[in-house]
């Protein structure tokens, strides 16, 4: 049943991740349905992303030394991400000016 479960999130995670950035990527698809695309997509990742620096420092808030660990290991991991999330955007911007 774990295995199921599994492949059900993998499955759908693909297919809107692989499906959104190629639609996104698409200038011959309509703007209408484009831009929503993106909007979904950014809000998922911007909401998982805060989601994990408020677990982060609602684990910090714990006393024991395994819990401030922990939380500080997510904190990290969400600078990471916004580190890259932001380099992959400029890197993004910048190849879309360079084709003009």
């Amino acid at each position: 049943m774990e295995f199921l479960v599994d492949f059900f999130f993998d499955f759908i995670f693909d297919f809107v991740f692989e499906g959104g950035i190629e639609i996104s990527k698409n200038r011959k698809i309509s703007k209408w349905i484009r831009y929503p695309v993106i909007a979904v997509m950014s809000l998922f990742i911007i909401s998982v992303i805060t989601l994990l620096g408020f677990l982060g420092t609602k684990i910090i808030s714990g006393r024991e030394s395994y819990s401030i660990c922990v939380g500080l290991i997510l904190i990290a991991f969400d600078i990471v991400l916004i580190l890259f999330g932001t380099k992959r955007i400029i890197k993004e911007l910048k190849s879309r000016k360079s084709k003009k």
